[in-house]
């Protein structure tokens, strides 16, 4: 099967199925795109569409520790309690490498929009020990927040500034918010998710959280992401 009908397949599938509200794949080398397609809310050529980034935030952020650590700024064998020096001791004697790979016990997910009476409180909060205590390897958010963090406070600069750093993405298709993409006006497809999984995560910490419909275009989805 020619490559750009198996792909066209692949992302009508996603949207029939509605796994996505709209979808683009495409199959290239090292030089240039050599087959495009989309579906959904979007034309088929429009490649340059923004997508909201969701969990694909973490093989990126991954990426940005691998680079800081090559570069000796922040050293994935740094101890947290080094960084944090007020970490628990369970938390304080993992690497940082451990926030990366699922292995430092962070419960999956919290609120923090909620915890916190601003951003300027997440690092105390994410330091308490009631977030620790996971399996190893349980899947959570909240060692990437914290890492990020450490990041910001090792370098001085804001986490978006040091991702802009990284190639292929520095002056290309990343952005915080859509209209600070260089070039020409881009589609932005809007996320329909509401916010019913943050509801039922928190309830499982014990926070309620109210019942939200989906964000405004351009607006992040996850409620952390916003505060």
């Amino acid at each position: 099967m020619p490559p750009a009908r198996a792909l066209q397949g692949l992302v009508d599938a996603l949207v029939r199925r509605r796994l996505a509200t709209a979808a683009v794949a495409l199959v290239g080398d090292l030089v240039r795109p050599r087959v495009v397609v989309g579906a959904g809310e979007l034309p088929a050529a429009a490649a340059g569409s923004l997508f909201d980034l969701a969990s694909l935030t973490k093989p990126w952020t991954a990426s940005l520790a691998v680079r800081l650590d090559a570069e000796g700024r922040l050293p994935l064998a740094l101890p947290v309690g080094e960084a944090w020096p007020a970490a628990p001791a369970a938390l304080a004697r993992r690497p940082l490498a451990d926030l990366l790979r699922q292995r430092a016990g962070y419960r999956p997910w919290a609120p923090l929009y909620r915890l916190c009476r601003s951003p300027e409180r997440v690092p105390s909060r994410l330091l308490e020990e009631r977030w620790l205590g996971a399996p190893r390897s349980t899947y959570s958010d909240l060692g990437y927040v914290l890492w990020g963090l450490t990041a910001e406070r090792a370098t001085g600069r804001p986490l978006a500034a040091l991702f802009a750093e990284l190639e292929p993405w520095a002056g290309g298709g990343l952005a915080v918010r859509p209209g600070e993409l260089p070039g020409k006006r881009r589609t932005v497809v809007p996320c329909r998710l509401d916010n019913a999984r943050e509801v039922e995560l928190a309830a499982g910490v014990g926070v309620r959280v109210a019942r939200r419909p989906g964000p405004p275009l351009g607006v992040p989805q996850d409620g952390n992401a916003r505060f």
